[in-house]
């Protein structure tokens, strides 16, 4: 199947140059031949487990560490297994029993301090290759035949709707990872550097897979600050750098910047998962005289565009051309198909398409419709067939790359024993793109309900990046005619 064969592409990447540094991650180097000894030892662990990890069996990786979810990572489909990966953030279970609710895994491989009190558990196991990991029985059903070309599922709020998993098959993915490596020419010679978490959709299929893919060196650090940042870089001689946009905020925000001799071996600078601003290319590009190139990227269409052009001005507003074999169309709210420079919604057809999500079939009918998904962002393909961005045409809100679900928000919020109703909707914000934002009513008006009172109540329930950092208490939400709340609409300038 293709999968396999991008496996053994990988493999033979490993075979090719053993000594070859594979990855970097802060203090420690791996070489090719160390990484795979230590996926064939992982694999030696995994199988001798009582939990019977086997063929299509789903795991939840909730990993810090970005060297022990790479090696999980490749033992578990070297096993043909369905991987699910999620970012663990602190100890709070609330999130990761959502996310095995909606993937209904079998196994999740953990960080032994999160909290499990919530989830029902059939066994846990202490793995003797990483020490700060367990693994967690939690469903012993075997996946239905239907789903048995799936090799990944992407944990995510997507384009509408409550948390669900979105299905990638072996082609898909093989697709997605060859587009990226071409469009970007990223060969053996390169040295990838991102300082997202691995654990991320668009780090690993931008960053990860394509670099194991060619046999680049990848570089992998656990801390966002410039200084750390601008280190790696001039010490590892890096090729391509790989960030979102708040990132490149901070990067801006440096005096260091300016030294043109850190970026001297970067030749590529990437960018993706939240809105540009103009100011924010324009400045970095005015220190390092690098743009800042858009890779397009949705949870249900993978990798979609990349912006190639020499043409500063179109570098800036547009997130460039499609990627190898990916049809982007524009329809208006009739489905009827736009013209170039008109404005409406954009669909995305290829064989890099996700299938659907797992277990949602009629959720899936209103996104994947007639071999082409529906992305919730609005926007245009203009003359030269560069696609411009305006905004989106969905709720879901944006926070850093985050996907935040406002119905999600909203549940946890009208919870509260003070709160009548509630609407969740996103806001601009300079640093991350977007940030939570909530109106509230209140069951008793004389009830003196502080931002903190919901601010505490939320954080055990929800993650950092979900929690409204605006709220206000208000006597009416606005519903349309059949009750349906209407929220902010946001344009992007």
């Amino acid at each position: 199947m293709s999968y396999n064969h991008l496996l053994k592409k990988i493999e033979r990447t490993f075979k090719k140059n053993p000594n070859k540094v594979a990855i970097y991650y802060n203090d420690i180097v791996i070489t090719y031949k160390e990484l795979a000894e230590r996926v064939d030892k992982c694999i030696d662990e995994i199988v001798g487990l009582k939990s019977n990890i086997r063929y299509k069996t789903k795991v939840l990786l909730s990993i810090n560490n970005p060297i022990q979810f790479i090696i999980i990572w490749l033992s578990l489909w070297k096993l043909d297994c369905i991987i699910i990966p999620f970012q663990p953030k602190g100890q709070n279970s609330a999130e990761l029993k959502r996310a095995i609710e909606a993937s209904e895994c079998n196994i999740v491989i953990k960080e032994s301090d999160i909290n499990i009190d919530d989830i029902n558990v059939i066994s846990v196991e202490k793995s003797k290759n990483f020490s700060s990991l367990v693994y967690v029985e939690v469903n012993r059903d075997i996946i239905d035949d239907k789903y048995n070309d799936l090799s990944v599922f992407f944990y995510t709020s997507g384009t509408t709707g409550l948390p669900k998993c979105v299905g990638f098959t072996e082609e898909s993915m093989l697709e997605n990872i060859k587009s990226v490596a071409e469009v970007i020419d990223l060969s053996e010679i390169d040295v990838f550097f991102t300082p997202l978490s691995p654990v991320l959709t668009a780090t690993i299929t931008t960053a990860v897979l394509p670099s194991l893919y060619v046999g680049a060196s990848l570089v992998i650090t656990n801390c966002v600050l410039p200084a750390n940042i601008l280190k790696n870089i001039e010490e590892k001689k890096v090729t391509i750098f790989f960030a979102v946009p708040y990132i490149y905020e901070l990067l801006n925000s440096t005096m260091n910047l300016h030294k043109l001799d850190v970026w001297n071996s970067v030749r590529i600078c990437l960018t993706s998962s939240a809105f540009l601003k103009k100011s924010t290319f324009d400045e970095f590009y005015e220190k390092t005289s690098i743009p800042m190139r858009s890779i397009y990227c949705s949870s249900e269409a993978g990798a979609i565009t990349y912006n190639n052009s020499n043409d500063i001005k179109l570098i800036r507003n547009s997130v460039g051309l499609p990627l190898p074999g990916v049809k982007v169309k524009i329809f208006d709210g009739k489905m009827n198909e736009l013209k170039q420079n008109q404005v409406g919604e954009l669909y995305i057809g290829g064989s890099h398409l996700a299938s659907g999500y797992y277990n949602k079939l009629e959720l899936g009918k209103k996104v994947f419709k007639n071999n082409l998904v529906r992305t919730g962002d609005i926007g245009f393909i203009n003359e030269k067939g560069f696609i411009v961005l305006k905004g989106r045409a969905s709720d879901t809100i944006n926070v850093s790359g985050f996907l935040v679900n406002p119905e999600e928000i909203e549940q946890v919020i009208i919870r509260h024993h003070d709160v009548k109703d509630a609407l969740v909707y996103g806001i601009n914000d300079d640093k991350t793109g977007e940030r939570v934002a909530a109106k509230i009513i209140l069951k008793d008006e004389a009830c003196k309900l502080a931002e903190d009172d919901i601010y505490n109540f939320c954080i055990k329930q929800l993650e950092q990046y979900k929690i409204p950092r605006h709220i206000e208490i208000v006597d009416d939400i606005p519903k349309s005619r059949y009750g349906k709340k209407i929220r902010v609409k946001r344009e992007l300038n």
